[in-house]
């Protein structure tokens, strides 16, 4: 549902972007998952990912944030 939401977003040329934050424990698991995603992705191995995690207080998933 999120993803039909969004590609109607998009081709309506609104501004909005989603952008998955892993918590897959391997790569192969995170290709899985974000095969069928239409938004962006910070990849898997990238440091950062705890960072924001931390930043946010992502401790569960699955997790929504809203950033404006």
């Amino acid at each position: 549902m999120l993803a039909n939401v969004y590609k109607h977003l998009k081709n309506e040329n609104k501004k909005i972007e989603i952008i998955y934050i892993s918590s897959d424990k391997s790569q192969q698991e995170f290709d899985d998952n974000f095969a069928e995603m239409p938004w962006l992705a910070i990849p898997f191995d990238n440091p950062g990912i705890e960072v924001i995690k931390k930043k946010y207080s992502i401790y569960g998933i699955p997790n929504l944030l809203v950033v404006k």
